[in-house]
């Protein structure tokens, strides 16, 4: 059993599961919420969560797991991590061994608004570093990217990231360190950054945060760039 469905109520899974995707449409009787997939991102709904059972699955990209795994993944946690993230978040108290003792929960975290989240996304994107030359090496021969685009578009090492609290933590495990992809509106203003773990299985391509991956149209050229465009 699952800490969420161990410590939570089906209500409370459901709302929980509500504010981590884009929901399209819900099943109550079977107890599914059907939307749009979080982590690798689309425009067409094939991923749910059951309150019920306290599990996910995405059609799509074939993820599942449970609501605390889903919470990790979406507030950019590792396992460990997320599972004290989590039971601080929803004051669920931790028991340590030997002591007997539990611990209070922590106050749950702000919901940060959009404004707010872009504000610390381009304070992070000023802590990130250029890609190591090994990375690039790597890249240019494993995936065929240009190291002369990958300089044009100015792709990072994402070393911080965007914590539930609306608080900025380095990352330290090198592991979890993704390649940064910035997105930007035709003012040249980051309005998102695609995080990229070559390599991964599951949670490949995540966006900075759950307000700033949204589909939208694709934007117009921008003014400075003059060399041509390929459509494959």
């Amino acid at each position: 059993m699952g800490i969420a469905s161990k410590h939570l109520s089906e209500s409370q899974r459901a709302e929980i599961a509500r504010s981590l995707y884009k929901v399209k449409s819900e099943d109550n009787n079977r107890g599914e919420i059907i939307g749009l997939c979080p982590i690798h991102g689309e425009s067409n709904p094939s991923f749910s969560y059951n309150y019920k059972k306290d599990v996910y699955k995405c059609l799509s990209c074939n993820i599942d797991g449970d609501l605390l795994k889903l919470w990790s993944e979406v507030n950019g946690h590792g396992q460990k991590e997320g599972f004290k993230a989590f039971c601080a978040e929803y004051g669920i108290e931790l028991e340590h061994s030997g002591s007997g003792k539990k611990t209070e929960s922590t106050v749950s975290a702000m919901e940060l608004t959009h404004e707010q989240i872009v504000t610390q996304m381009n304070l992070a994107w000023e802590k990130f570093p250029a890609l190591p030359d090994a990375m690039i090496t790597r890249l240019e021969k494993d995936r065929g990217w240009s190291r002369k685009w990958i300089e044009i578009l100015d792709l990072r090492l994402e070393t911080w990231r965007l914590s539930k609290k609306g608080e900025l933590y380095q990352v330290k495990e090198q592991h979890q360190v993704k390649i940064a992809i910035p997105i930007r509106d035709i003012d040249g203003n980051l309005i998102n950054i695609r995080l990229y773990q070559p390599g991964a299985k599951q949670f490949k391509i995540l966006s900075f945060g759950k307000t700033t991956g949204g589909s939208q149209l694709f934007p117009p050229r921008p003014s400075f760039d003059k060399s041509p465009v390929l459509l494959c």
